[in-house]
């Protein structure tokens, strides 16, 4: 009988074991699963980009870089396919830097507040909105 109860004692302690590196294996292998799809959705986001709007000037537009920002894209999309068009330059003449222009006032805005046209870095915010655009008349820096 005691060789029986040791059996048994052996055969449930195995079993608990069993079950431990189990449940230990299966985390690390989410764990490396997550850490993996964590750092594909990461270099998509890096890679692929993708700008959509409509300007006065431009009209509506779709832009796709492929290589994270190094070049762009004019193209259409339906239900079955993505049509790229040629490069946004090249669709688009002056596209980009309007966009970029926008860009730094938002970069300046985020950094310095509100544009007011008033003030030290007036002449700089002048300049900024000139660039997207907008005509200021009879205003002069202070």
């Amino acid at each position: 009988m005691k060789d029986r109860d040791m059996f048994n004692g052996m055969i449930f302690t195995s079993l608990v074991l069993a079950l431990i590196m189990g449940m230990i294996l299966g985390y690390e292998v989410g764990k490396n699963n997550t850490a993996w799809a964590v750092k594909e959705v990461e270099y998509y986001k890096n890679t692929y980009k993708y700008q959509i709007g409509s300007s006065q000037e431009f009209g509506s537009y779709h832009l796709v870089s492929l290589d994270a920002g190094k070049n762009w894209y004019s193209y259409e999309r339906s239900d079955e396919e993505m049509k790229i068009l040629g490069p946004a330059e090249e669709i688009h003449p002056g596209l980009l830097a309007h966009i970029q222009s926008w860009d730094k006032i938002l970069d300046y805005v985020e950094d310095n507040g509100p544009i007011s046209l008033t003030g030290e870095n007036a002449a700089q915010e002048l300049e900024l909105i000139k660039k997207v655009g907008f005509e200021v008349n009879n205003l002069k820096p202070e």
